[in-house]
């Protein structure tokens, strides 16, 4: 079934401004009160998307916006998306790649008595024009009352759905595809390697996908103390086609030089789910306090966040980051950041390790929850990459060159640097970004709204364009700066 949009909610919505600060591109959101930034990506070659509006469980009607900025940050179009849940607690999903040019704004309408199984409305949309679909799954999963993962591929649309089987812990996971023309469905059961119960692995769960793969991880079981450290944890990859095919599996350890031990962090539930395991893709949605769990939150014990997170690159390889203990003291600290390279075939081409100061006692590990420390990786592409380690109340941030050495690192004391605002989500300093600091010293003060946290998020394009987008309450711009 289509419907048509209701354009009739967009009079008095929403307004962009063009700023001149800074010598940057900025654009102002007024936002009407409510609304807010509601989730972000940015497609490097592309640009950033943005979808503003209004909480689902705030208002009747969320009066929801989707906007596209080319990398030099100039609106290409600016899009309305109509609600159309049945359930309004039910989750909705926005998304993009770089391998298509349609992005896509799904809303789960779940289950329900009346109108059967579940299903979603979709809204597709290409070039500023965008048409509605509405999808059902197949009758074997009427039950289930939500797609986890979606994406998108040169080919259309795709869910990842893992459903349990009779009762078994392991379950099965179904890949639901959508062709862009006609969304026309085909779905497909993923073929993964049962459980071994002998290797002592944890469950599969789906990690990201490049042009034409799918990546599914499970590492060693942790269970009873998965917050301890460790001075190695054996993983396993499983890389699986577009048509649900099991191409190859690798196993490989994360083992660090010098007996150094491995920390537990949760990335993806400081900042609400920084989601940069897709090649190229960052996805961005905003929790509603520092450390607070997500919509996607997932046992730690089976999540790979808790040990590391992993990239990976158009090679077939992958990057893998985390934060280390050098051992040397009773009490768990963190000593430092880890990155390592790996090939396609899980073999360790290159490690290094970048320490903090050993002068600064702020970094040591006071917090039984790791949800406090976190590890962040950014590609910058063609530059290299940024590592951050956020502690309570720093951000120790390290610039690393191609070959993975180091080029300069900083700290960033929130209270210190940015004393007008209370700062939810922020981002280190980087030489990438040069005119991060003095940008934000001025925007912070100018975008505080009484009673909010202010939030960064950092995005970084191609062509040496990077992207600071910042909101507090329904206060929010986007500036963009060309670095050399």
């Amino acid at each position: 079934m289509m419907r048509l949009p209701n354009y009739s909610f967009l009079i008095g919505l929403l307004f962009l401004t063009s700023l001149n600060l800074y010598g940057q591109n900025t654009v102002s959101f007024n936002l009407e009160n409510k609304e807010t930034i509601l989730a972000s990506f940015e497609v490097p070659g592309r640009g950033v998307y943005v979808k503003t509006g209004s909480e689902r469980l705030i208002v009747k009607d969320n009066n929801w916006m989707i906007y596209h900025f080319d990398e030099a940050g100039d609106l290409v179009w600016k899009v309305p998306i109509v609600k159309d849940q049945i359930e309004k607690g039910m989750s909705d999903y926005f998304v993009g790649s770089p391998y298509s040019e349609y992005v896509y704004h799904i809303e789960s309408q779940g289950y329900n008595p009346i109108v059967g199984p579940a299903h979603f409305m979709v809204n597709r949309i290409k070039d500023g024009m965008f048409k509605m679909f509405e999808i059902k799954k197949v009758e074997k999963l009427a039950f289930s009352d939500d797609v986890d993962d979606w994406f998108v591929s040169g080919e259309g649309l795709h869910g990842i759905r893992k459903d349990k089987v009779d009762n078994n812990k392991e379950g099965l996971f179904f890949l639901y595809s959508w062709d862009h023309t006609n969304l026309d469905q085909t779905d497909f059961a993923i073929d993964l390697p049962d459980l071994d119960k002998e290797d002592k692995f944890t469950d599969w769960w789906f990690q990201g996908h490049s042009a034409d793969q799918l990546y599914f991880l499970r590492k060693q079981d942790l269970k009873g103390n998965p917050q301890k450290s460790h001075e190695s944890i054996d993983f396993e990859l499983a890389i699986v086609a577009l048509n649900g095919t099991l191409q190859k599996t690798t196993r490989f350890t994360i083992k660090l030089k010098g007996n150094k031990l491995l920390l537990p962090h949760a990335d993806r539930s400081f900042n609400g789910g920084a989601e940069i395991s897709h090649t190229g893709i960052i996805y961005s949605t905003i929790a509603s306090s520092p450390g607070a769990s997500s919509s996607s939150k997932r046992d730690e014990n089976f999540s790979f966040d808790m040990y590391g997170g992993i990239w990976f690159d158009e090679a077939g390889g992958w990057y893998v980051y985390g934060i280390y203990d050098d051992g040397s003291e009773k009490t768990m600290e963190v000593d430092g950041m880890y990155l390592q390279q790996f090939d396609s075939d899980g073999n360790l081409l290159n490690e290094k390790t970048y320490p903090l100061p050993a002068s600064d006692d702020r970094h040591k590990m006071i917090s039984a929850d790791p949800r406090y420390f976190n590890a962040r990786f950014n590609p910058v592409p063609g530059k290299g990459f940024v590592l951050d380690f956020y502690s309570i109340t720093r951000i120790y941030s390290f610039d690393i060159a191609p070959d993975l050495s180091l080029l300069k690192k900083s700290t960033l004391s929130f209270r210190e640097s940015y004393k007008e605002a209370d700062i939810k989500t922020g981002v280190g300093n980087s030489e990438f970004a040069p005119e991060q600091r003095s940008y934000l010293n001025g925007a912070l003060k100018r975008l505080k709204t009484r009673g909010e946290y202010s939030n960064v998020i950092r995005y970084f394009g191609n062509n040496g364009y990077y992207h600071l987008l910042v909101f507090s309450g329904n206060q929010a711009e986007l500036s963009t700066f060309e670095a050399n």
